[in-house]
């Protein structure tokens, strides 16, 4: 009797022995089970999300094709001309691809992420854009763009510069705006984007020389990065010019005008140069704490090229960083003269703007307004009412392409700035359509600005 006991009391032993092996296993299987799962959803997400994204890009490439299509029409002469069924888009004239590009963000019957389809002659309706079916698996991923806008009337025109392209030149357009109705001119640079990585700082501003100049430190303020040093150049004649006109400033006119503008976060008076006790020789930008803005007159570039006035830099007052909730760091409105002649001409006005040390690189937008008061475009606000704006409104200056792209659930959306040829320029429809030897197509190089990742 008391040999079965010991055995029970062995077996029992052994029992709990294996179960709790048993169970620690299961718990372990169990972990990695989870952390495969896991990982293997976070693969199908990634890889999701990377067709869904290049779906999105594949809209911005149609966008491209669309908008050479109304460039094109624009090119025979074509009139806006609008669809009469606008839920059966096929067989479209020149004039209504003129009417999509142009007139179709006015009315409010159409659903413009329809746009890009439709102008390339495709069914439109829910999800537009072309279906990929992903092959050689035994699930096909429903992968296309839902949407696809394009925009050639554009409030501002945004650009970047860079150590290897210090120097960007705009020629604004302006449609049925003459460009002698601009008054003044806003540049805004240093983005969100520009602080990544960046290790400038209010507190050690070179001027490119030997000379520094240094302003207080901020007690107690974590330093932000510098924003660079900008100028802008104004280039600009009458309908009639000689060359020589470049070279002077004739009363209140000139044809050709250069400002500095040297960002610092507080505008001091007591600023010194190589620890000497020196005031600051700069000019001063008026700032408005209200909007944010800096404003420089009409004499700056008008003196700008008279020989007898020194064109010093103007100091600029900029905001701290992301923080302050604006998009980019430093916005400045520059006066315009007139030409030499008075009457400026559409054909002859650019704007330049660039980094004088090459670094860092920048990214910038400019705003053209025209006189207090003037009205230089209208705007509907959401209930419909229209309000005048000085704001000027640029159009082919450059597109601006939103696109979202789908793959199953999981979508990817794309912003995107494309520089726009003139609509004289040779089409690029031609090589677009173009298929050599071996299936290689020619292709517009079309140059991205800006991009935005969603």
């Amino acid at each position: 009797m008391k040999k079965g006991i010991k055995r029970f009391r062995k077996g029992a032993a052994s029992f709990y022995i294996v179960a709790f092996s048993t169970l620690i296993l299961m718990i372990i299987a169990m972990s990695f089970a989870a952390v495969i799962i896991s990982e293997v959803t976070r693969t199908s997400n990634d890889d999701l999300s990377q067709s869904a994204y290049d779906s999105a890009l594949a809209g911005v490439e149609d966008a491209k094709i669309a908008f050479a299509n109304y460039q094109n029409c624009k090119l025979l002469g074509a009139a806006a001309e609008k669809p009469g069924n606008l839920n059966n888009l096929s067989g479209l004239t020149c004039g209504n691809i003129v009417w999509l590009m142009e007139e179709s963000n006015k009315d409010s019957s159409f659903n413009d992420c329809d746009m890009v389809s439709a102008m390339l002659g495709r069914a439109v309706g829910g999800d537009s854009g072309t279906e990929i079916k992903e092959s050689n698996t035994s699930n096909n991923m429903s992968q296309f763009y839902t949407c696809a806008k394009i925009r050639n009337h554009l409030e501002n025109y945004i650009g970047s510069t860079s150590a290897s392209n210090p120097i960007v030149v705009v020629r604004p357009k302006f449609g049925n705006l003459s460009a002698d109705s601009i008054d003044s001119v806003t540049i805004r640079w240093f983005s969100d984007k520009d602080y990544e990585g960046s290790n400038y700082n209010f507190n050690n501003i070179s001027d490119g020389s030997d000379a520094k100049v240094v302003f207080p430190s901020l007690t107690g303020m974590v330093t932000p990065p510098m924003p660079p040093t900008v100028s802008l150049t104004v280039v600009q004649t009458g309908t009639e010019f000689s060359l020589d006109d470049f070279e002077k400033t004739s009363g209140d006119n000139t044809d050709r005008g250069t400002v500095y503008m040297v960002p610092y976060n507080s505008i001091k008076s007591n600023a010194v140069v190589n620890g000497n006790n020196k005031t600051d020789n700069r000019n001063v930008a008026t700032y408005n704490s209200n909007t944010g803005i800096n404003s420089i007159g009409l004499d700056a570039l008008k003196k700008s090229n008279d020989k007898v006035n020194k064109n010093l830099p103007y100091a600029v007052r900029c905001e701290d960083g992301p923080s302050s909730g604006k998009n980019y760091a430093c916005s400045v409105n520059i006066k315009l003269p007139k030409p030499i002649g008075g009457t400026r001409s559409d054909e002859t006005f650019m704007i330049v703007v660039a980094t004088p040390y090459g670094k860092p690189k920048m990214e910038f937008s400019l705003e053209f307004y025209c006189g207090d008061g003037a009205t230089c475009s209208k705007h509907e606000d959401s209930t419909g009412a229209e309000t005048n704006s000085s704001l000027a409104i640029l159009e082919g200056v450059q597109i601006e392409v939103d696109s979202t792209g789908r793959a199953n659930d999981l979508y990817r959306r794309v912003r995107a700035r494309l520089e726009s040829s003139d609509a004289s320029a040779l089409s690029i429809m031609g090589p677009l359509e173009l298929s050599g030897d071996g299936g290689t197509a020619l292709q517009k190089n079309y140059y991205s600005t800006k991009e935005y990742n969603f």
